[in-house]
């Protein structure tokens, strides 16, 4: 079982993520209760194309580059993350691989909560559904527009 301490410490930072900002008190607990903090160095590769779908991100500090990799190998750069952004939605969601690399731009720390465990906060926090289809459909439409 994770210290009071530590999980006071997820509360607050979940709190300040802006998908879990309309959430109660309990259900925020929720979320702090089943998600982990890491720390990541500059360059460090989070999760890379092909990976299995694992973990909810949300970053906490730091900024995040997605990309993918062409079938020549080159590095196609599509979307810059910074604090309060999340990733991995769209793979936890279908159960497929993640269709991008994710790589720390500079040391940055990140909350993740495991698929299982995100999937069980969904459907008991129907709200946060709400919001995460709100904030991909908001980002779908930078990216096309």
């Amino acid at each position: 079982m994770a210290s009071l301490s530590s999980l006071i410490s997820r509360f607050a930072i979940a709190r300040q993520i802006p998908i879990f900002s309309k959430l109660s008190w309990l259900e925020l607990r929720k979320i702090a209760k089943r998600s982990a903090i890491f720390e990541y160095r500059k360059g460090e590769v989070i999760r890379k194309q092909g990976d299995p779908a694992d973990n909810f991100y949300c970053i906490v500090s730091g900024r995040v580059q997605s990309y993918h990799l062409t079938v020549t190998g080159n590095m196609e750069h599509l979307e810059f993350l910074h604090r309060g952004m999340h990733f991995g939605i769209i793979s936890v969601m279908t159960g497929e691989v993640h269709s991008l690399t994710y790589e720390a731009l500079n040391d940055t720390v990140i909350l993740q909560i495991p698929k299982g465990e995100f999937l069980n906060i969904l459907r008991s926090i129907p709200q946060l559904g709400v919001e995460l289809s709100h904030s991909l459909s908001q980002r779908i439409r930078r990216n096309v527009l």
